[in-house]
């Protein structure tokens, strides 16, 4: 007669602990990838977006967003006036409307950035829905300015001479960063179309417009 008890004895029962521990690590490591995923695939399409939004603005007015002379008469009367610019604006100020270049500088008392008003041209052409709100990622502000006033920022990554204009995401995870520039550029943090210091968050995640 057999005495021995059916069961599992400890060794067993420690490979079957190990196994699913296996199991669960792996899980979690492959959420958090497709989450990390779906993230920089939101990112990227914001990305694409724009660019092409600002294409489709160029081609119809013949002007970048925010650079437009006589928005109101050109876009629509919803435009702010903030951002309804004329030649005569830049008579002292270092801001030039209608060059091809998005100044970051303050004009006057009634009047705003281009930068600032870049999305009120876009949004009010139809170009990009939302508004102010529109320039925005899940992760910080998504500006479009100069080169030569992106580059005075604090932690700017260099950038080449030919780009006149930039799209700058703020604070993007590294890790985000890392999939666009891998996606849509050619994976090196410092060279090619995408520009960005390699630190977590990213301050400034930087590409041509």
């Amino acid at each position: 007669m057999d005495d021995r008890r059916s069961g599992m004895t400890l060794v067993e029962i420690a490979v079957v602990m190990v196994i699913m521990g296996l199991l669960v690590g792996t899980g979690i490591l492959m959420g958090r990838a497709m989450i990390e995923g779906a993230r920089a695939k939101d990112t990227m399409a914001m990305a694409s977006d724009l660019v092409v939004a600002f294409r489709g603005f160029k081609e119809k007015y013949h002007y970048l967003p925010g650079d437009l002379p006589n928005a109101r008469a050109k876009i629509s009367t919803d435009v702010p006036v903030e951002c309804d610019y004329t030649r005569d604006d830049d008579a002292n100020t270092p801001m030039v409307v209608g060059n091809g270049v998005i100044d970051a500088v303050v004009v006057g008392v009634d009047k705003l950035s281009e930068t600032s008003c870049v999305s009120e041209h876009l949004s009010h052409a139809g170009m990009i829905k939302g508004g102010a709100e529109a320039m925005r990622s899940r992760f910080g502000v998504v500006r479009v300015l100069s080169r030569a006033a992106f580059e005075l920022e604090t932690g700017a990554p260099d950038l080449p001479d030919t780009w006149r204009n930039v799209i700058v995401f703020e604070q993007l995870p590294l890790d985000v960063a890392q999939e666009m520039d891998r996606q849509m550029d050619e994976g090196g943090f410092n060279s090619g179309q995408h520009r960005y210091v390699a630190q977590d968050p990213v301050p400034l995640y930087v590409l041509p417009l």
